[in-house]
């Protein structure tokens, strides 16, 4: 049975998405796939371009972190799908978006 998990945060700063840290555990054995969203749009993985098939991360016993560079805004979404594949098995994957803060000059 395939299942989906769609969880959405909001933005807490307004900066630029640096880079995602996922955490694949042990038994997801490529069956378990993630995809990250900024509002409707994919930021990761890239989207190929010139088909509409859509494919995420799939990873076993690792943890990569995997640059971005994405414009944000407070209270923009995020959005991370993880889909599982694994009609066996359960697994709970952990997902860190960094986000580099705009600064502001307050002068000297």
């Amino acid at each position: 049975m395939l299942s989906i998990s769609r969880p959405i945060r909001y933005s807490p700063v307004s900066g630029v998405i640096n880079s995602a840290i996922i955490h694949f555990p042990a038994g997801c054995t490529s069956l378990v796939e993630v995809k990250i969203n900024h509002g409707i749009n994919q930021i990761l993985p890239t989207p190929a371009t010139g088909g509409t098939a859509s494919t995420g991360i799939a990873l076993d016993d690792t943890t990569q972190s995997f640059g971005i560079n994405e414009r944000i805004i407070h209270g923009e979404t995020l959005e991370v799908v993880v889909t599982n594949h694994d009609s066996i098995n359960a697994h709970t994957l952990s997902v860190i978006i960094m986000i580099e803060e705009d600064q502001k000059y307050a002068g000297p």
